[in-house]
């Protein structure tokens, strides 16, 4: 379904020892998580390995397609980041001629009784399965973010932290606040993934 964001610049797809080991994280998410922390998983890769193409596109693609996650939420630095991670899989669903006709309902934005989209912004998708993906800057204001009764069960946190030369050891403190304080107690059964 998504082969065309794993090829190089020759054309190539290659798949490595770090791809196999996301993928066999991911597939723990089939299950739901029996105890509080019991699925967060941190992974730092150079630049141009596909960890952002992997978590936040293909493998929660995958997920939502298959009902084994219903709401997740990502994080970056700011917002923008985490907005164009959302774009991207939303161009997906809405151009990709093989999900749509094998997931249509989830390639679909739920709609109000009068016709009009629930959600379907920069910052969230709602898709007529149910499946949620929202998409903010880690210092936004996200105590309690949730969608009726549904909490995100998939926390993606991708480049939290700014580069070295604007980082120092106050912001790393206060950065590390905010997603212990903040964005792990979303639901503490989540699974999580940070990059």
């Amino acid at each position: 379904y998504l082969k065309h964001h794993l090829k190089d610049d020759e054309g190539r797809v290659t798949f490595g020892d770090a791809h196999l080991d996301w993928c066999r994280a991911a597939r723990h998410w089939i299950r739901q998580p029996a105890g509080p922390g019991e699925n967060r998983h941190a992974y730092i890769a150079p630049r141009n390995m596909g960890k952002s193409t992997w978590w936040f596109l293909i493998l929660p693609t995958w997920a939502a397609a298959h009902g084994h996650v219903r709401f997740a939420a990502a994080f970056a630095m700011a917002a923008g980041p985490a907005q164009t991670h959302l774009a991207t899989f939303k161009r997906e669903i809405d151009t990709n001629a093989l999900l749509r006709r094998d997931y249509p309902k989830l390639c679909t934005a739920a709609k109000r009784p009068s016709g009009t989209n629930i959600a379907d912004t920069q910052s969230m998708y709602m898709a007529e399965s149910g499946f949620v993906f929202a998409a903010r800057g880690i210092d936004s204001s996200n105590l309690g973010m949730k969608v009726g009764e549904q909490r995100p069960d998939l926390i993606l946190c991708d480049d939290i932290e700014p580069d070295e030369s604007s980082y120092g050891p106050e912001l790393a403190r206060k950065r590390r606040t905010t997603l212990v304080d903040a964005i792990l107690p979303l639901n503490v059964y989540a699974r999580v993934v940070i990059s």
